[in-house]
């Protein structure tokens, strides 16, 4: 019975202590990749701003994921990204046209998360997980708008 008793203040400890830990983690998260490319962002909204195109460049596509574009524009494109199970994801683009010849590509995912420790304590493995496959799409990206300008 003093077993019994330990192990379970010991685990309602241990869920104050996590929920205390997760309470430092904010609500809302960005997880955010940019690159410059050697074209007027005119250029870039061709491949962007249509989500077909997005097959020749962007790693994440058929990855079990519905996307869709619910904005677009030549400054910003905003897609929602569903997942079975999952909540949806918002995600968006940004081109800037910092010189006539040169832009700016910004890519971000946003993620609001709920209270849950467990949930808040996942995000922290959100940038590993998101940060290499955007970089190799934005990567993409360059290289194909810079070929066939």
């Amino acid at each position: 019975m003093r077993f019994v008793k330990l192990t379970v203040v010991s685990a309602i400890i241990f869920f104050i202590i996590l929920l205390v830990i997760s309470l430092w983690i904010p609500f809302h998260i960005r997880i955010s990749r940019a690159i410059n490319i050697n074209e007027p962002k005119v250029e870039i909204y061709k491949l962007v701003g249509n989500l077909e195109e997005w097959k020749k460049w962007n790693e994440m596509i058929g990855k079990g994921v519905a996307v869709s574009i619910i904005f677009s524009s030549t400054d910003s494109v905003i897609s929602v990204w569903n997942k079975k199970n999952s909540d949806e994801v918002r995600s968006g683009f940004n081109l800037i046209e910092s010189s006539p010849a040169v832009s700016v590509v910004q890519w971000y995912f946003d993620f609001h998360l709920k209270w849950y420790p467990w949930e808040k304590l996942k995000s922290i493995l959100y940038d590993k997980q998101l940060g290499p496959p955007m970089e190799k799409s934005l990567q993409n990206l360059k290289n194909l708008v810079e070929k066939n300008p």
